[in-house]
């Protein structure tokens, strides 16, 4: 070439999200009564998403707000119709990966 000298620049942005731990949840007791409510706790959701926690498929959940480090705490109703073995699943409207967490249903 005649001296000419060509260069050219490559702008990458690095989303943290991608590098963010999957969300889990802890239910607070092994076991609790229908028509009860147990306490949960989580991590990994986004700071400020919306999160749906619940008991059972057929149970109503509720929402909680995700704090700014993206921890939750709340309190899961267990429906009456629970089965004896039920799954506690937590379910943020952003990361849109569900947690579970399990319970022995009683009485």
């Amino acid at each position: 070439m005649d001296g000419v000298t060509e260069s050219a620049t490559l702008r990458m942005t690095v989303s943290r999200a991608s590098q963010r731990a999957l969300p889990t949840l802890t239910v607070a007791a092994a076991s609790g009564a229908r028509g009860s409510g147990i306490v949960v706790t989580g991590t990994g959701f986004a700071p400020g998403e919306q999160v749906r926690i619940g008991v059972d498929a057929k149970g109503a959940a509720r929402s909680i707000t995700a704090n700014p480090v993206g921890g939750i705490s709340g309190i899961a109703g267990v429906p009456a119709t629970a089965g004896s073995y039920d799954t506690v699943t937590a379910f943020g409207a952003i990361s849109a990966v569900p947690a579970v967490g399990s319970m022995t249903v009683t009485g």
